[in-house]
């Protein structure tokens, strides 16, 4: 994951140098996509697979995502369980994807207004392609804020990688969320709109495939 920062602090350094036509941003990127290709965000993650407490993987977000963006009067309501299980996942990949998660939630609210973190244990059906019908139990996570909402139109370009709606952002942070998570052999879910905030769900099975091969 060193390789994703310096990739970005990269990318930040590279945007300070914007000339005052306000052009450099677009053709660095784009540079820097043509000659790379996206590598580091088309790799698939390398987790070191264990037991994770996921509440406080959960409580040390809130942190990092606090010392990213000042949280003022945001109000910060956190809904685990006690007796959460652990899931089969990389402690330090599952807390970037929420701090991530987190950031994105606070700078939404600007300071001021509510977002909630909150988790829970459900049984989620499975795809009976994959051999099994069974429902599996997995603790799935949403990180809501009442933002104003992210538009119809770019719902589905937030998650490509390098787009950015910020005037200082890399692109990179959802694009590598999503990763993480597949890598877990989990699922991540967006629902949002004008005036209804934003719903960032993140699935997570208790027991991840994907660890019987680490």
């Amino acid at each position: 994951m060193h390789v994703l920062h310096r990739t970005a602090e990269r990318l930040h350094l590279a945007q300070e140098a914007v000339d005052s036509r306000g052009k450099a941003r677009v053709a660095v990127v784009g540079a820097w996509q043509g000659e790379h290709g996206g590598e580091e965000v088309r790799r698939r993650p390398q987790a070191a697979f264990e037991q994770t407490d996921l509440a406080q993987v959960l409580q040390q977000s809130i942190t990092n995502a606090e010392s990213k963006v000042p949280r003022r009067d945001v109000e910060i309501v956190f809904d685990v369980p006690d007796g959460l299980p652990q899931v089969d996942g990389d402690a330090s990949q599952l807390c970037q994807v929420f701090s991530n998660l987190l950031t994105n939630a606070f700078e939404a609210v600007n300071g001021k207004g509510r977002v909630v973190l909150r988790a829970s244990l459900e049984n989620i059906e499975q795809d009976p392609a994959f051999g099994s019908d069974a429902p599996e139990p997995a603790v799935v996570v949403d990180v809501i804020d009442d933002g104003p909402g992210i538009p119809a139109e770019l719902s589905d370009r937030i998650f490509n990688p390098f787009f950015t709606t910020k005037t200082t952002g890399s692109g990179l942070g959802l694009p590598i969320v999503r990763k993480i998570v597949d890598a877990h052999d989990g699922r991540l879910d967006l629902s949002s709109g004008p005036a209804k905030g934003t719903r960032f769900r993140v699935t997570l099975p208790v027991s991840s495939k994907s660890s019987w091969f680490k």
